[in-house]
């Protein structure tokens, strides 16, 4: 995202915010949150790094500086991960239950207002039920064992975005009560758009990584030099939900996005790394 800035973008950025405490609240279009709450900067480590060489061959003089910043948005939608399993005799007993039920939830999603576009029906996955075979005695004291495939299991996923927050948890209940034994589910909530919860600590985070390269060239007795890059840190952001602990609804559906809880919110997290020349 700050990948290549210029030094004229970097300057920009420093003047929209003089630190990262206290933000002031925005909106960001797209029906985003309109309260940013406060945010938070922190610098890694290793802070800033001065390297200076006079040989050649070797590193480059300069000096590089981390800069963090966080900010905490409210979440203005949610998704809901929806499991249906069933299982059957054959494969085919077992899909033809499991995409029932999954087109009933289909239904009782947009019966409650949920958009076309917002409802998204995944894959759909079938697999055995093995089963041991009970080992039988035999002449001369040997057994038979082994496995065999008693039925299948077959589930469909879904993913649905409700747009109004407030009505999450009654959608929830109502998927649940259409899916029976059959349905699990994982809420999650989110921020439709954060560009410009993200703008913000990006901006931050520039800063900040500035003013720590200017303490350690008056530290080193040296002067900054031109802006040589800026790099955006491999630092993804967490997702929190606003309500706290959350635990998956019915047993739950396994996935890696699953968020990081708080009562705070949904946390925007941007890093960067700087460099400059020194004279």
């Amino acid at each position: 995202m700050l990948r290549g800035l210029s030094a004229a973008a970097v300057a920009a950025a420093a003047m929209l915010l003089s630190g990262c405490t206290s933000l002031p609240g925005s909106t960001a279009s797209g029906g985003a949150a309109t309260d940013t709450g406060n945010a938070t900067c922190s610098g890694s480590s290793s802070g800033a790094t001065l390297q200076l060489s006079s040989t050649s061959g070797s590193a480059a003089s300069g000096i590089v500086a981390h800069g963090a910043c966080s900010v905490v948005g409210v979440p203005d939608t949610a998704t809901l991960l929806i499991s249906v399993e069933t299982q059957g005799p054959t494969a085919r007993a077992a899909t033809d239950a499991a995409n029932g039920r999954a087109d009933a939830v289909v239904g009782a999603l947009r019966g409650k207002g949920i958009q076309q576009n917002d409802v998204r029906a995944g894959q759909l996955l079938v697999n055995p039920v093995i089963s041991p075979i009970v080992a039988q005695p035999l002449a001369g004291g040997t057994t038979v064992g082994g496995t065999r495939i008693t039925g299948y299991i077959a589930s469909r996923l879904i993913n649905a975005t409700v747009r109004s927050i407030g009505s999450a948890a009654t959608i929830t209940s109502t998927v649940l009560d259409t899916a029976g034994d059959a349905g699990r589910v994982q809420l999650n909530y989110g921020i439709s758009d954060d560009s410009g919860l993200r703008a913000q600590a990006s901006a931050a985070a520039v800063h900040q990584a500035q003013e720590k390269a200017k303490v350690m060239a008056e530290a080193a007795g040296v002067s900054l030099g031109q802006l040589v890059s800026i790099t955006e840190a491999a630092d993804p952001p967490t997702r929190l939900s606003p309500t706290s602990p959350q635990a998956p609804v019915s047993g739950g559906v396994s996935a890696s996005s699953v968020p990081t809880v708080t009562s705070d919110g949904q946390l925007i997290e941007v890093a960067v790394d700087v460099v400059y020349a020194v004279g």
